[in-house]
């Protein structure tokens, strides 16, 4: 039985905020969701790049979060400080907090939005006053800081990755002659640029890594041909 990193944060901002937010940070991290093993959750990953797992859910103004390395059954904890496996929880453990930071960043921002309302007293039965609920007026400028951050903290690692991915393509050309290790240099960053830098800014590092990576895929052909 594996572990996971689980946070239960008190945003007390709508729901449909919260929701934005994360989905945002779903799709720019291609995650998708899956039902296996009797449980339903985000995943992304294979091949040359390691599997992540994401839950979360929203009740009552707190954010249950879970996140992982690995398998079902076979999850690491990717907050746990450990060395094993330190190369793949680390980035994803620092991408949770950075989404994290960015919620609540927003939620000061919510909260000073809401709060500065004015709730007008309404007439009711018997003459009572009572308070009629707020009107919040701003609260989809507030969706749209809240996902507009998130997509913000997206669009860098995208772009990290989208360099990665140029120099792995350039070690992969250097080695190529005398090394099976380029074709493993190769594969990640066909996998990192296709995955990811392709949505960057830096997509033009992206573009560049998949062609060098099939002139070295096109050279490692031409040795086995010619050998």
């Amino acid at each position: 039985m594996g572990s996971r990193y689980i946070n239960d944060v008190a945003l007390n901002m709508a729901p449909e905020d919260v929701e934005s937010a994360i989905q945002q940070y779903l799709r720019g991290k291609d995650f998708k969701l899956v039902f296996e093993k009797g449980e339903q959750y985000y995943k992304t990953g294979g091949v040359m790049l390691p599997l992540q797992g994401f839950k979360y859910g929203y009740q009552n103004g707190i954010l249950h979060l879970e996140a992982w390395v690995g398998k079902i059954g076979k999850e690491m904890n990717i907050g746990d400080g450990k060395f094993l496996g330190a190369a793949a929880k680390i980035p994803y453990y620092n991408s949770i907090l950075a989404l994290l930071e960015t919620l609540e960043r927003a939620k000061s921002a919510y909260h000073q939005q809401t709060d500065g309302q004015v709730q007008t007293p309404v007439q009711g039965q018997a003459g009572m006053q009572v308070q009629a609920p707020p009107v919040y007026a701003q609260q989809f400028e507030g969706n749209n800081q809240a996902t507009s951050a998130v997509a913000d903290e997206v669009n860098k690692s995208n772009d990290r990755n989208a360099k990665i991915a140029f120099w792995l393509s350039i070690a992969s050309l250097i080695l190529v002659f005398g090394s099976k290790f380029s074709l493993l240099l190769n594969l990640a960053s066909y996998t990192l640029a296709i995955k990811y830098g392709l949505k960057s800014q830096k997509s033009g590092l992206a573009i560049a890594a998949i062609v060098i990576n099939s002139i070295v895929i096109f050279i490692t052909l031409l040795i086995l041909f010619i050998a």
